[in-house]
């Protein structure tokens, strides 16, 4: 009875799973494929864009909605599962029926293209909102794996209906709106009953403390997201103002976002857990610094090369933003609405901005300066952009794994040192151990100033100092597994690599260095 009792359960887990990665994949498939063609009014895109209005006005919507709702959700007015989820998927298929038939024909151009992204900006951001809430009810190993194959099902489906003919296309893209609207409605009935206490309550409302740590951890996510967003406004506005058109522009959107899923979701498979926004960007920067500078005197297949790359780099982190989103959230027990909303209205000011600064840039005389100079002066903005944020990772390393001794402070943790050393040595292992006291997070601030002390003085490794935080909140092996997506035995390795190099035997004692 309880082998069929647990077959049931998983079977049960296996279909939420699926929906799941099959919901997510459609919404990216209808979200791209509606951007990209502006409700199939246009055959294909330059790059990323259709025309300057749609583009403006679809990132000014966007700041403005997703700030409303986090604001909203910081104040405590949206609680658990109070995003809709039908208004703004009906309002997407309507908006693209009326495309279809000719409706917004009756509207002055821009007028039109301003009703059609608006309509866009909120049902797309309304419905992103929905999902991540699902991905932050999850465990982040879980949560990962979903993320990295709805990513995949979304390329593949925007690859098939992109080969369609024009009407079948946008049907189809409709029909993903629906379909991923009608799965998400049922993962979100169906996935909170098989979370037990692992479940996110929203509606209790997080601390100061708790949402500083939940955007200090997506903090280098987000500043890569923002640099690269910028930078992609930037250099996809410029070309098309200034006339710098290439065949195959169209095509490049669906190669970067393959690129970026698969690797994005090899990485998930083989190592169970999501890349570094700090790892991935610096491997970006040197290639796209180097490529942005001769782009106006090289050929067409190298400025197809150099946006693929530059695309290629932001879907990356546009996938790993929405990860670290759900995971922040998850483990801080902050509202997934007011990370991802604060994290939307950033993104999409610093896009805002790019590409009103970039177009008007390559708008400019051309009797007084080319094309060629402009783009370059432009490329030497688009390096200072990328430097900053690499000497904001480079400076964020350091004050988190190589804070120097602070004066008072380093004493203390020496003496409770010296304290633990004098105790007597127990033989227990590094298996889980029976709950030790723990400093109050809240009453002891010091936590995390006093692990990164121990970290620098005793050599400890980046991973090998995420596990001693939290061993130092007295969590078990296996939570420290499941929140670092590593298996038991991993774990188990840090533990005794920390024990023997801060010279501790027992949990107890380790968790008294931090008193």
């Amino acid at each position: 009875m309880a082998k069929c009792t647990d077959a049931l359960k998983n079977t049960y887990a296996l279909g939420i799973a699926i929906a799941m990665i099959a919901g997510y994949g459609l919404l990216r498939s209808a979200n791209s494929g509606i951007y990209l063609s502006r409700f199939s009014l246009v055959d294909s895109s330059f790059i990323f864009m259709t025309d300057l209005a749609f583009n403006v006005t679809s990132a000014s919507v966007t700041v403005l909605c997703a700030a409303a709702i986090a604001v909203l959700s910081a104040r405590g007015h949206l609680p658990s599962f109070s995003i809709p989820i039908w208004p703004p998927a009906l309002l997407l298929v309507l908006c693209g029926l009326a495309a279809s038939t000719g409706a917004f024909d009756a509207l002055p151009p821009v007028e039109g293209h301003i009703a059609s992204a608006a309509i866009f900006a909120v049902g797309s951001t309304l419905l992103s909102l929905a999902w991540i809430e699902l991905f932050a009810l999850e465990r982040p190993i879980d949560a990962v794996v979903h993320i990295a194959c709805g990513t995949l099902v979304g390329v593949v489906a925007r690859y098939a209906f992109s080969n369609m003919p024009a009407p079948f296309g946008t049907i189809e893209t409709l029909f993903a709106v629906l379909a991923g609207a009608a799965l998400l409605a049922y993962a979100r009935k169906a996935l909170p009953p098989t979370l037990g206490d692992e479940a996110v309550t929203p509606e209790i409302p997080a601390s100061r403390t708790s949402r500083f740590r939940a955007f200090d951890e997506i903090s280098d996510t987000l500043i890569a997201f923002c640099v690269l967003e910028a930078v992609v406004g930037l250099v996809n506005s410029f070309m098309l103002a200034a006339g710098m058109h290439f065949e195959g522009s169209g095509g490049v959107p669906h190669v970067a976002m393959t690129v970026a899923a698969i690797i994005f979701g090899v990485f998930a498979f083989v190592t169970h857990r999501a890349p570094k926004a700090s790892t991935a960007f610096r491997i970006a920067f040197p290639i796209i610094a180097a490529m942005v500078a001769f782009v106006p005197f090289m050929s067409e297949g190298y400025s197809r090369m150099f946006s693929t790359l530059l695309l290629l780099s932001y879907d990356f982190m546009a996938i790993l933003i929405t990860y670290q989103v759900a995971r922040a959230a998850n483990k801080h027990r902050v509202s997934s609405y007011e990370l991802l909303g604060i994290s939307s209205a950033a993104a999409s000011a610093c896009l805002l901005g790019a590409l009103l600064l970039g177009y008007t840039f390559g708008q400019g005389d051309a009797q007084k300066v080319s094309a060629s100079m402009r783009f370059l002066v432009l490329g030497c903005a688009v390096i200072y952009l990328l430097a900053m944020a690499l000497v904001f990772f480079s400076r964020d390393r350091r004050r988190k794994h190589g804070t120097p001794r602070r004066v008072g402070a380093p004493e203390s943790a020496s003496n409770a040192s010296e304290e633990v050393k004098t105790k007597a040595r127990s033989t227990k292992g590094v298996d889980d151990a029976p709950e030790a006291q723990t400093p109050n997070e809240e009453t002891h601030p010091s936590v995390e100033r006093i692990c990164d002390m121990l970290a620098t003085d005793h050599k400890l490794t980046e991973r090998e100092t995420e596990v001693l935080a939290y061993l130092a909140r007295g969590r078990s092996n296996t939570y420290i597994a499941e929140e670092l997506c590593l298996s038991p035995t991993t774990v188990r390795g840090h533990i005794r690599n920390i024990y023997t190099k801060l010279d501790v035997h027992k949990r107890q004692e380790l968790i008294d260095l931090f008193e």
